[in-house]
Parts: structure tokens; sequence; C-alpha cells
């Protein structure tokens, strides 16, 4: 499973707060399970899972919202499952990644 530290490699983190280096640390695991999904019932009585923006850390707020900004979402907040969606991508992004940098050390 890749870590978070595969994000310095491929984004600059562009903080030097501490916090920054502890969320390095993280797996995409901890990372999911450190962001809450919100049970909300739209107007219309529909059950919706959110998440708030806040409740994301930084660097992959950014990155969240980049990929996420053609997409729809409440005012109060984004789908949990773009949220889920967006992780499993990190995941292939950082697979292919590892594919490409094997390559180049054997080369």
């Amino acid at each position: 499973m890749p870590q978070l530290t595969d994000l310095a490699s491929a984004i600059s983190l562009g903080s030097t707060s501490p916090a920054a280096g502890v969320l390095a640390l993280m797996s995409i695991d901890e990372l999911r399970e450190h962001v809450p999904e919100i049970p909300f019932t739209g107007s219309d009585g529909n059950p919706f899972v959110l998440l708030f923006d806040q409740h994301i850390p930084q660097p992959w707020r950014a990155r969240f919202e980049a990929v996420s900004a053609l997409s729809k979402r409440l005012a109060e907040g984004g789908y949990a499952s773009d949220w889920r969606h967006f992780l499993r991508g990190w995941v292939r992004e950082m697979e292919h990644l590892a594919v490409h940098r094997e390559r180049l050390k054997n080369d």
C-alpha cells in the first residue's frame, strides 16, 4: 500500500509545519480513517454521506479540490464517495509511478 511519503516526491508539500511531517507518515488507510464521513439527509429525504473540507488535511485537501473541481457537491460538503474514489485513484497513480521508477533504475 503506498504511503503518503510518496506524495512528497509527486507534488510539493509546500508546508514546513510539523503536521505535514506527521501526515507524510500516514498510510492511505490511516488518511481515510482520519477524515470523518458524516451521514446527511437531503431536503428531498435522500440520504448522503458527506465530508467537510476542513476535515481533510493539507496537502490532500488542495489535491482533492483540484481533481474534484467539476464535481457536484452540496453546500454542506463534498460526497464521501468522491473522496474514496480520489484515494483509490491515488493508490493507482502511486503504483504506476513505482513501475516507472523501477524501470528507470533498471535502464
